[in-house]
């Protein structure tokens, strides 16, 4: 088990971006999700503890909703930043900032990918498209940044 708290990850990312992560406004909690599964997908070992399936807006973790609905008041309780190295944290600060449909694409194209392995580039994209028709003019970007940040495996 991990110690480090999502409220500490939370205050950490939001320290780090400059963007809000109170689960008191949906927009939010969409960043939340996809912000905490690039930190898993990134390898932080704290994020490892929230399971993630595809749902309408992308990777999805009901475990981790519970979390954050668990905090007093649907805002990040007091609580110390944590210590993310930038190995872990650093992609995901330029995802955010980048905005939450930008962070939704990588995030899908990245589970999409992960469980379909052995498919090529061009099937991918195509299935993420049809996944998520309204991002598709994110998903080339969305592909180089997960390229760039090396989280595809090397088979694609």
């Amino acid at each position: 088990m991990y110690s480090t708290s999502l409220a500490s990850i939370l205050r950490r990312l939001a320290q780090e971006t400059g963007q809000a992560f109170d689960p008191s406004v949906f927009e939010n909690r969409v960043r939340i999700q996809k912000a905490i599964y690039l930190l898993q997908s990134t390898g932080y070992g704290p994020a490892t503890r929230w399971d993630f399936s595809m749902f309408v807006r992308g990777p999805y973790s009901p475990s981790l909703t519970r979390e954050y609905y668990g905090f007093e008041g649907l805002s990040i309780r007091p609580a110390a930043p944590a210590s993310i190295p930038g190995r872990y944290l650093n992609p995901v600060v330029e995802a955010t900032k980048k905005g939450v449909a930008f962070m939704e694409c990588v995030a899908t194209l990245h589970l999409v990918t992960r469980n379909n392995p052995g498919r090529s580039k061009k099937e991918l994209l195509a299935q993420t498209a049809l996944l998520k028709p309204e991002l598709k003019r994110y998903l080339q970007e969305a592909w180089a940044f997960l390229q760039a940040h090396r989280l595809l495996r090397a088979s694609t």
